[in-house]
C-alpha cells in the first residue's frame, strides 16, 4: 500500500497550503492545556463534537478570496421549517459586532475544506 503524500490530498489541490499549520495550532493549544487535534471529517461528526461541548476552528474558502479563512464554529441550529444553520465567529469580520455570524448549512458545506481543529 502506497502512503498518500500530504501534497496529493484533495485539500491541497483546492489551494489550502496553510493546512499544515493545523498541527502547530493544535500544539499551541495543547501547551496551554486545551485538548486539540486536527480532524478531516464530515459535517455530521462536527455536529456531534459541538453537541458534546467541543467547538472547533475550521477553514472556509470563500469565492474570490485568495486564502481560506479560519473561523470558530460553536453551534448548529434548525429552525421551525427545518432549515439548518451554522453558528460561527469570523475574526476577519469588519468589526467585532460583525464577527458572530450564521451560515446556511449547505453554504457552509460548500465553503468548508473538510478540516476541523
Amino acid at each position: 500500500m502506497r502512503r498518500l503524500d500530504f501534497y496529493q490530498r484533495p485539500h491541497w489541490k483546492r489551494g489550502l497550503a496553510g493546512v499544515c499549520a493545523a498541527a502547530f495550532l493544535c500544539a499551541a493549544a495543547g501547551s496551554l492545556g486545551y485538548p486539540c487535534y486536527p480532524l478531516f471529517t464530515d459535517v455530521e461528526t462536527l455536529k456531534k463534537e459541538v453537541r458534546a461541548g467541543y467547538p472547533f476552528a475550521t477553514l472556509l474558502h470563500y469565492p474570490g478570496e485568495e486564502r481560506p479563512r479560519l473561523v470558530a464554529v460553536h453551534g448548529f441550529e434548525t429552525d421551525d421549517a427545518g432549515a439548518q444553520t451554522v453558528l460561527l465567529h469570523d475574526p476577519m469580520a469588519a468589526s467585532d459586532a460583525d464577527a458572530p455570524r450564521t451560515l446556511p448549512l449547505e453554504s457552509f458545506a460548500a465553503l468548508w475544506e473538510g478540516l476541523a481543529i
